[in-house]
């Protein structure tokens, strides 16, 4: 773009004032700010409206990309499906009926007998224990 300097304006700005006379001078510079005004605004607006084209076409780009992948909706749909599967298979696992109070039955006393081998062993224990504090005792008082 051309660049306008110092002396280039003061040589504009003589002749201006040579051609339209001292009194209209002002006017003049008023208006020719006023319009240097609008063709700014008038520029950075169109330079707004190419930036918001540009975001809005990325968007779309953005969006399409999305669309065109696998969406959450399928995933989430495939993992509900994956889940009932799997739950379903649990439950054909599970004893029905009759079996179900003899898994139960036998599940119960297996509890039993575990509860009452390690009382036994708990007695065992305290009765070994017990052994050994007295021999202690007996060395003590025989000392």
């Amino acid at each position: 773009m051309f660049e306008v300097g110092f002396l280039e304006l003061l040589i504009i700005m003589v002749i201006a004032l040579l051609v339209v006379g001292p009194e209209r001078l002002p006017g003049m510079a008023r208006k020719a700010g006023a319009l240097m005004a609008k063709m700014k605004r008038f520029v950075s607006n169109v330079k707004q409206d190419i930036d918001k084209e540009i975001k809005a076409d990325e968007l779309k780009k953005i969006v399409q990309d999305q669309a065109d992948s696998v969406g959450i909706h399928d995933i989430i749909e495939e993992t509900r499906q994956t889940f009932e599967k799997a739950e379903s298979e649990y439950n054909a696992d599970q004893p029905q009926g009759e079996d179900e109070k003899i898994v139960k039955e036998t599940l119960k006393k297996q509890d039993n007998l575990l509860n009452e081998s390690g009382n036994n062993e708990s007695k065992s224990v305290n009765t070994s224990t017990e052994n050994s504090q007295a021999s202690q005792n007996s060395i003590n008082s025989k000392s």
